[in-house]
Parts: C-alpha cells; structure tokens; sequence
C-alpha cells in the first residue's frame, strides 16, 4: 500500500488528518476478490493506521465492503459480505459501519412506483442485511450499517439534457421516503442517496441546480425523523379478543420515530401509494 501511506503521511505531515473521520476501502470489489481477500485488504489498510495513527482516539475508523448491488435481499453479495466480516473478525480488524450499494430497479411508470412488491424489496434488503451483520459479528452490536449507494435505478451516467428524466418526479419520492424508513426500521445509521446530482435521477436538476421532488423528502425526513424509531404497523381493525387485523393493502405504509429535537414527541408518516 505505498501510494495509501504516501498520501496519509502528506495529509498528517500538512495537519489535514483531523478531517478525516474514517476510510472505506474499494468500491464494488465483489466481482474482483473474494469476501476473504476484501478482508485481508482491509487488514492491510488498518496495520497502516495504526502506524501512522498510534493514538487510537485520533484514528480513522473504517467502512465497507460496498459490494454492487442488492436488488431483492439475497443472492451472493448477502454471502460475499458474511465472508467479510468472518475475515475482518478473525483478524481482529474493527469495522466501524458495514456498507452495501442497492438498486432495486423502480420502473419509472405510474404503476411502477406505487407498487407493493417493488417497494417491499427495500423492507426485505434491510432485513437481510440486518440478520447478516447482527450474525455474523454478534460481539460488535455498535457496528453501523449504512447504504453506501442507494438509488432507485442503476441507470450509468446519461447526458445531462432532460433527454432521460424519468426518476426526476414525485412518483419517485414515494420509494425514497419508504426506503428511508426501510433502512431505519432495521438499524442502519445512515443512507447515502445515489445521486445528489447528476444521472438522470438526482435530487437536484443535473443543468439548472433546480432541487427536484426527492429533495424536499429529504428536507422534510432530515427535520422531522429522528433517529429513534418507534414500532408501529398498519392495521384495518380489530379481530375477536381485540388482536388488530394486519392491513390487507400492503401498499399502506405507516412509520414512526422521535422527532430530531424532542424524544417524546414523536413523528407519524403514513403513505399510501395504492391512492398516490
């Protein structure tokens, strides 16, 4: 790792390293190496920072494997990151947030974003992802998960002339705001949205800087959902015994969390998509 000790000497030599937080390594190295080799990449990476980093409170933490791409909660990138995290854990390499890139491939169409079955693989990624991480490194229940990468298509890098801007809609903040919760539900600290701008489905217009429908669902989502987030569902009644009847529509959605500023006044968001 030469090049990667030559560069974090230069940033500790110029008094730069405070700004760095933490560090993820590779970027869809799935089809590359093996989940044991990413490992023993990430190996490598942390003897470099403890050498040059020998006063543990000052050092980068580390992220990843960001392996591409989940579409539905399985599949062999779920076993590539076992395979992972067993690396790292055998190693004694400490992982500061397990990372993953999703697209789940939204049609664009009216139907496409207001359906259940669509929308249900962002619950079912989340909840894979959770039991994979949560298994497979029981003795570190502090690891963050985070989407590394998530957008509604994986559409590669199209002109940016309104030629293609077909995610750019509020159709398309129906599957952001349930995705965001999604990932809430089930533990992860943070989602990294692909892309703030630029492709064709960016928060913000690609040749104006004009913020798009997806931004103000991150706007609203960033100042009224906290990070503690409440266990609610969605029912339609009450059976015998007084058992609530589980919601028949599942594009009903209800979320709850604490608001950001107030942990006993709590945030409601109740999308029906099936209405949309």
């Amino acid at each position: 790792p030469s090049n990667a000790r030559e560069i974090l000497q230069w940033t500790i030599d110029n008094k730069l390293d405070h700004l760095i937080a933490a560090f993820e390594l590779g970027n869809e190295q799935n089809s590359k190496y093996s989940g044991s080799q990413m490992a023993t990449n990430f190996h490598i990476l942390y003897n470099l920072t403890v050498e040059l980093w020998p006063d543990e409170s000052k050092r980068p933490g580390l992220f990843g494997p960001d392996p591409h791409s989940l579409h539905d909660g399985s599949g062999s990138q779920l076993d590539w990151i076992a395979s992972w995290i067993d690396g790292c854990q055998a190693a004694n390499v400490p992982i500061a947030g397990v990372t993953h890139h999703e697209y789940i491939e939204v049609d664009p169409s009216p139907d496409g974003f207001t359906s259940a079955s669509v929308l249900a693989k962002s619950t079912h990624i989340a909840e894979a992802i959770n039991h994979t991480v949560r298994t497979h490194a029981p003795d570190t229940a502090n690891t963050g998960i985070y989407g590394g990468e998530i957008g509604p298509h994986n559409g590669g890098s199209p002109p940016c002339d309104h030629s293609s801007m077909r995610w750019a809609t509020f159709g398309d903040s129906l599957w952001y705001a349930d995705n965001l919760a999604a990932k809430a539900k089930y533990g992860y600290s943070g989602l990294c949205r692909q892309d703030y701008i630029g492709a064709d489905y960016g928060m913000v217009d690609c040749s104006t800087g004009t913020p798009l429908a997806d931004f103000y669902t991150a706007l609203v989502w960033a100042h009224t959902m906290g990070p503690k987030v409440l266990d609610v569902s969605a029912s339609i009644g009450t059976a015998a015994g007084g058992l609530p009847l589980p919601a028949l529509n599942s594009t009903v959605r209800v979320y709850a969390h604490c608001t950001p500023t107030a942990k006993q006044s709590p945030t409601l968001t109740s999308t029906s998509t099936a209405s949309a």
